[in-house]
């Protein structure tokens, strides 16, 4: 089919409009600057690689709530605790320390529970733990010797691991890098975006969850002025709600937590109770180098005489002291020699590594009191609109020019 000179004309500027349209429109699936999400996950995993020895202490105030009424639990409890802890990563150890208070509601009935102590460490890979009371110097104590994964480290379990804990909030690492790759992807879903106000950035992912027609919502927020660390998530879903708020200070050159909480509510019927956490933290120990015999027996409370109980050979029990070399020595009653390779001696020092923090990038540094978060949207819509304008333009003039060529053909 040929198209005549009217007909032409209107295809040729249809055809400009939807080049407008096709150019023009924003080359991103995550509405927003998405240079914030590798920026936020760079910045994130630098801070946690530099942090290389972390210790204190933290007070940690716990509840959970089954039923209650206006003015008493029913059914739940309370737990005060305050955990002494050290982390050295350079030797894959961590220790802890933990007093315990609890009370228990039971039909509105409260109980006061025994204080008691848990300590122990986690070291390349391998897990101690021990229950026992530290005011009762002439009980027996028994040390469990089990794999690291059967150690609760979470903040609903018995001891408070910050680095665990602010390591398995949310994978920021994992899923800020997966968002960013997969920001240019057509076939990505829909409902994120990420914006800036100044130094917070907020970034929000709606997911449909198919109970009546509501989705599903995750948003973080993050702080810039804070090595760009989790400040805030809210989870949101048809059968349970959770809240996450940290805050932080920084110590040389990395950024910690000092305090964090959360709120859990779960909704499913037979099964909704509530969730109360509050943990303080006072640093005493960043990136200051430890000695390796903080992460002995001794440091865990365990005395010679008591007994070890090791569930990774089927539950062998025996007992430990310590000789004068500080190897770990068992007296059992079969006389057999155990193998003491958990135990072997590490370097006399800890060394400290410190990295560099990335630059700001050009698309973060921005006017706070004009940030709206959308840099690299705008730089994609602009571009698209030149190109527009020059497809425009030179349609535009080849066809004016032609019009004109051609009648002075006519004269």
């Amino acid at each position: 089919m040929i198209l005549k000179g009217s007909e032409m004309k209107v295809f040729n500027y249809t055809f400009c409009i939807f080049l407008i349209l096709i150019v023009a429109a924003p080359l991103s699936a995550i509405e927003g600057d998405v240079e914030l999400l590798r920026f936020i996950a760079d910045a994130y995993e630098t801070n946690q690689e530099k942090i290389r020895t972390w210790g204190g202490s933290v007070v940690v105030e716990s509840s959970v709530v089954y039923a209650e009424t206006e003015e008493l639990i029913q059914k739940g409890r309370k737990r005060h605790s305050k955990t002494k802890f050290l982390i050295d990563k350079n030797f894959g150890a961590t220790r802890w320390n933990t007093r315990f208070k609890e009370v228990t509601y039971n039909e509105g009935k409260e109980k006061q529970r025994e204080a008691f102590d848990y300590s122990g460490m986690v070291k390349s890979n391998q897990g101690y733990q021990m229950f026992y009371d530290s005011e009762d110097k002439q009980a027996l104590r028994t040390m469990e010797l089990l794999s690291a994964d059967n150690i609760i480290r979470t903040e609903n379990g018995f001891t408070f691991d910050p680095a665990y804990i602010w390591e398995h909030i949310y994978p920021i690492r994992q899923q800020m890098k997966f968002y960013y790759e997969n920001a240019h992807n057509p076939n990505f879903s829909s409902g994120h975006t990420i914006i800036r106000q100044g130094d917070i950035v907020t970034f929000e992912s709606k997911v449909p969850s198919g109970i009546h027609g509501k989705d599903n919502v995750n948003r973080l927020v993050f702080d810039l002025s804070q090595g760009c660390n989790l400040v805030e998530l809210v989870a949101l879903s048809q059968v349970n709600e959770v809240r996450w708020k940290l805050d932080y200070e920084r110590i040389g050159k990395v950024f910690v937590i000092k305090e964090i909480s959360k709120s859990y509510k779960d909704k499913r019927p037979g099964n909704e109770h509530r969730e109360q956490m509050k943990a303080t933290l006072i640093n005493k120990i960043v990136n200051n180098p430890v000695n390796p015999a903080e992460f002995k027996f001794d440091k865990i409370a365990l005395r010679p005489g008591d007994h070890i109980l090791d569930r990774t050979i089927g539950g062998l029990e025996y007992v430990w002291k310590e000789t004068p070399d500080d190897v770990l020595e068992v007296l059992q009653n079969t006389g057999e020699e155990l193998d003491t390779s958990p135990l072997q001696k590490v370097p006399s020092t800890s060394p400290v590594i410190v990295q560099n923090v990335p630059e700001i990038p050009e698309s973060v540094v921005v006017d706070a009191e004009n940030s709206s978060g959308d840099g690299l949207a705008l730089k994609s819509l602009s571009f698209g609109i030149v190109c527009a304008f020059v497809v425009l333009l030179w349609v535009t003039g080849w066809f004016v020019f032609g019009k004109i060529f051609r009648k002075k053909g006519r004269i």
